[in-house]
This record gives structure tokens, sequence and C-alpha cells, in this order.
């Protein structure tokens, strides 16, 4: 217990005074450009139904750069990338211009500074828009390291710690209005995290703050974070025993709604069963000073039924650290005026994975939840959009899968089917579909040519809690192309919404038609 204390103290210690040594430089995370990561920027409204399925993508809003390549399907197990992948060995420019005016350009570069690789990347898109009043400008700048600690540090000897900032700003208007009001964005973040072992004991420990203002010709809204964490993990008889600590002191539009965590938990293996269970205490203050306590369990158990099949049991109750800045990342018009509280959520779920071989995979998740003060984003008035509090219950039966065909390409595909109910009055919980579907596809052609596409429907849902206004369902099919001329060039072609539908995820705001990209990539 005293080396737990010890070994917490001298962290939080070394976090501040690494933190404030300016010689040191940050990171920038989410922008690693190697092997198949992507290089796309998200820049504007993300359609996520706050019940968190697989489903959860992108939109191609206004907002958003033009065909832009959706976010695919995220799988439990590691999927093979079905987008046209990107390897910059050391820097790229990305050059494109699409319709409705829309230019976007972004660049990168990897380099090494003494022990640290560092990598720069920066971004910059504007469009006229679809229609009137939709015209965005944006631009996003950061930089990141790593740095593995010599073993002459105490404690934190081969460890490796990675830092980053990121600024990211944006204005746009709320174009569903005739009067069309502008809003600017600025959202600045730091975070600094060390990953290490000290005498048999592993740990995790780092650091974050962010600061994010939205004015517009109302009230602005903004929020501020500074926060920090500590893990610690040990094996004993084969067992794995852990501790986490984490401290968020947040204020949002100038309220307290600090969030503190303290959990211990384990991992057990026992024959063919693998059981991780967590026990802890969560405390939050919401903007309404009301004050949040609640019991943390979660337990999760996995076994192998043979040797294709597989299940995983879990159970989870506490209470959601979400904040406004994850708020304002799925609907940026949200209203001025707004309440931020965390939701209790009791969650049963299961998982049955068939997976003969590393090219094909299925599986089945059926998920209920039951909410207390549920997040909603609720349509109140024209242009705005409010977050309210309600008690919910949701139902959701996922299905989702891969197969790799080494000569017909890589297929995958998800559906999800969702049951909802107000428990006050019964009626659905807005924004959240009974039905979304996702189908990709993608090949690669002679070592110099590669093809993406894929389709998905989305079904009809209600925008407010009273349901009396309902949001059509509507079809999506988008192709990417890509061509590699030679070692340092590439030609890219992309299409979205090549059926022309009329998408609406927010009331009053409909996204872009059709809508294509003509873009060049010059890698060094």
């Amino acid at each position: 217990m005293k080396k737990f204390l010890l070994l917490f103290v001298l962290m939080l210690v070394y976090l501040n005074l690494y933190s404030q040594t300016a010689s040191q430089p940050l990171e920038l995370p989410n922008f690693i450009i190697e092997g198949k990561e992507q290089i796309d920027v998200q820049v504007g409204i993300k359609q996520a139904p706050l019940l968190q399925t697989y489903l959860a993508r992108n939109s191609i809003d206004s907002l958003i750069i033009v065909g832009k390549p959706r976010n695919y399907v995220v799988f439990p197990v590691r999927m093979p990338n079905t987008i046209i992948s990107k390897a910059f060995p050391s820097g790229y420019v990305d050059g494109n211009i699409g319709s409705f005016f829309t230019t976007n350009i972004s660049a990168g570069y990897k380099s090494y500074f003494k022990d640290y690789e560092v990598f720069t990347i920066g971004n910059f898109g504007l469009s006229r828009g679809h229609i009137e009043n939709a015209n965005y400008a944006k631009f996003a700048i950061g930089l990141q390291t790593d740095y593995i600690a010599p073993e002459k540090f105490y404690i934190f000897g081969e460890s490796k710690t990675t830092t980053n900032i990121d600024f990211d700003y944006k204005t746009y208007r709320l174009y569903a209005l005739s009067e069309a009001p502008s809003r600017n964005q600025i959202d600045f973040s730091a975070k600094i995290m060390s990953i290490g072992n000290y005498e048999g004991y592993d740990f995790q420990t780092g650091a974050r703050f962010y600061t994010i203002n939205l004015a517009s010709s109302g009230n602005s809204i903004s929020e501020n974070l500074l926060g920090g964490f500590l893990q610690v993990l040990n094996t004993m008889h084969q067992n794995k025993l852990s501790g986490r600590l984490s401290l968020d002191f947040r204020s949002t539009g100038n309220k307290t709604t600090n969030f503190f965590q303290l959990e211990g938990g384990g991992l057990f293996e026992t024959g063919n069963l693998r059981l991780e269970p967590k026990l802890g205490f969560q405390f939050a203050n919401s903007s309404l000073s009301k004050t949040r306590a609640m019991v943390l369990l979660d337990v999760v158990a996995k076994t192998n039924i043979n040797e294709n099949f597989s299940l995983l049991v879990r159970f989870d109750n506490g209470l959601r650290n979400k904040s406004l800045r994850d708020l304002l990342g799925v609907n940026p018009y949200l209203s001025d005026s707004f309440a931020l509280d965390f939701c209790n959520a009791t969650e049963l779920q299961a998982k049955i994975k068939y997976q003969p071989n590393k090219e094909l995979t299925f599986v089945l998740s059926p998920t209920f939840s039951f909410n207390t003060r549920f997040p909603v984003l609720n349509f109140a008035r024209l242009g705005y959009f409010d977050i309210s509090y309600i008690d919910a219950s949701i139902f959701s039966l996922s299905f989702e899968g891969y197969w790799i065909l080494k000569k017909f390409g890589t297929i995958s595909a998800a559906l999800s089917l969702n049951t909802t109910k107000q428990n006050s009055n019964k009626n659905d919980v807005p924004t959240l579909p009974t039905l979304q579907f996702r189908f990709d596809y993608s090949k690669e052609f002679w070592n110099k040519a590669k093809l993406a596409g894929y389709f998905e429907h989305f079904g009809r849902r209600y925008a407010d809690l009273g349901n009396s206004v309902v949001l059509s369902s509507f079809s999506n099919l988008g192709l990417v192309v890509e061509y590699k001329i030679n070692s340092s060039f590439i030609l890219t072609f992309s299409g979205d919404n090549l059926l022309n539908s009329n998408i609406v995820h927010w009331y009053g705001y409909k996204e872009w038609g059709l809508n294509l990209k003509l873009g060049l990539i010059y890698k060094f």
C-alpha cells in the first residue's frame, strides 16, 4: 500500500514538472499518419446516436469535408481497413476541390528531435455551402511526440510518454434560420500520458486540459477542464489486480461540473472462463448544483464455446462522464441556454462471436439499458436544439461482420435494430432510428488502383420529445477511387450521396446532395 501511495505522489509531481518544461514538445492525438490510419480530419457535425452502437457514423452536412471517407464499422475484433489506406513515410500534402467550391488542404510531417519522434499536422478548408448561408471555414493545427525515457529516470525509466497539443477553429452559420446567425468555435486541448512499469507494477498516468468556446449572436457557450488519472496493475498468482483514480475539475458555463472516480478491479482466469470485475465510487456535480453519487459496478465474463464461437456477457452500472464538448461534437446547433448533467445507466449486454479464421468474423449483440437522466438533443425551436434529460429504456440488437476474399475484395456489413421508450410518456427516444444498415466494399487492382464503396440506410426517427416532428428515412451511396501515379503522387476521386437523397439528421438542416471531389496527394 505504501508503494502504491508513493508511486501516485511521485507521478503527480513528475507530471506537474514535465508539463511546465517549455522545451518539451507536445503531441496531437488521433493525427498519426502511419500505416493504415486515415488522414481526414473531422471538422463538423458527427451524426452519432446517443446510444453507443457500432453503427455510429459521420454525416456529410455542410461542416464536413466533401467526400470525406466515412468511419467504417468498428468491430470487436481488429478488422483489416476497408477504406483506401495511405502510408506516409515522412510527410504528405493532400489537396482537393469539390462541389460547392469546397477546398481542403492538409499537410503533415514526421521528424526526430533528439529522443523525440515529432509529428506536425495542419488542415485548412472552406466551402460556399450547398444552400444559402451554409458556407463555413475551418483551421486546425497540432504537434505530436513520443518519448521513451532512459533507465536513469526514477519510476519512469523505459516508460513511454506521449504529449499533445491541438488547436481547432471553425466558423459557420445556423443556416436553418433566414437570418442565419454566425457561430465561431475555438477548441484548444493539451494532454500528457505515460505508460511504464515500476517494481512489477504496470502503470498508466496522465493529465489533460481543454478549453472550448462557442461565440454567437446570443450567449457564448464555454467549458474548461483540468484533469488527471493514475492506473496501477499488478500480477499476483497469474491473476491481475488494478486500481484507478481519475479527477476531472471542470466548469461548464461558469458552473462547477466536476467528475471524480475511484475504482478497483481484477482479471481472473479459470479454465475456459475469463472474468473482469470492477467496483468503485463516482462523484459528480451537475451545472444545476445537483450532487450525483453512484457505486460503479462493471463485470465482464468471457468464454470460448468452441474453437469458432465465443461468448461475452457484461453488466455495467454507473454514471456516464459526458461533457458539453462531447455534445457539441455531435450537434453544433445547440441552443446557448443549456444544463449539463450526468446519466446513470444500467446496461446488460451479450456478444456472440463467430470467427473460424482471420478472414471471416460475425458478431451478434443484444443490449438492454435503463437510463436515468439520459441526454437527448431535443428539437426546441427552428435552428436550435436543447439538451434534455429523460428516463429511458433502450433495447438494441446489432449484427456485424466482415469477409475477406482474396480475389473479390473485402466486404463488411452492420445492422442495428433499436426499440426505445421514454419512461414518462411511452414515446420513442428522439434521434434514435429503429433501423440502421451499413454495407462496405473495397478492392485493390494491379497494385496501382484502389476502389472502396459503401451503402447505408438510416431509418425514420423523431426530432422531439413529443414525437410530433418526424425525420424521414434515407439511403446513401458513396464511392472512393485512388490511383497511384508513382511513388510520390496519388490521384483521388470520391463521390458522396450518389443517390441525391434528402438527408436530414437534425431538423431544419438539410445536408449535401450529390457531391464530388477530385484531389491529389503528394507524399515524401
